[in-house]
């Protein structure tokens, strides 16, 4: 099963070889992301499909022992650390927490985390929406 996180677009990852190379933060993205949910039991709450027919779902860890209060939501997780924008493109899900990731993005932002320490910060949406370009143009 292929899920999507909801709410955030995080660095885009190079997959092949002829793919454009990650952006920056990209390993350090999947890499925190691997470790906080790797082996681990999770709730996958899905909210919709997306247009590649993934599951676009709130993802939360940390089950035990004492839920809710134990429970960490990837896509925040992934906003307070900097390694990820809201995501605002078509069939966005906010699962009734758009200010609050709103509030730990510019959290981020402020403290110069993961992308937002770049001074050439270009978001996901916008190195998709580039090389989208670029490859027309071959």
């Amino acid at each position: 099963l292929s899920i999507r996180a909801y709410a955030v677009d995080c660095p885009e990852l190079q997959k092949r070889k002829n793919d454009p190379p990650s952006q920056p933060f990209a390993q350090e993205a999947k890499d925190y992301a691997t470790g906080l949910l790797y082996n681990k039991k999770v709730r996958v709450k899905l909210l919709s499909r997306d247009q590649y027919g993934r599951a676009v779902a709130k993802v939360e860890t940390g089950l035990k022992p004492f839920p809710p209060l134990s429970r960490r939501d990837l896509s925040m997780e992934m906003a307070k650390r900097g390694y990820a924008t809201l995501y605002t493109g078509g069939g966005a899900q906010y699962d009734d927490n758009r200010a609050t990731l709103e509030k730990a993005i510019g959290t981020a932002q402020k403290k110069r985390r993961g992308l937002w320490s770049l001074d050439d910060f270009k978001s996901p949406a916008d190195f998709k929406r580039e090389q989208k370009q670029l490859s027309k143009q071959r």
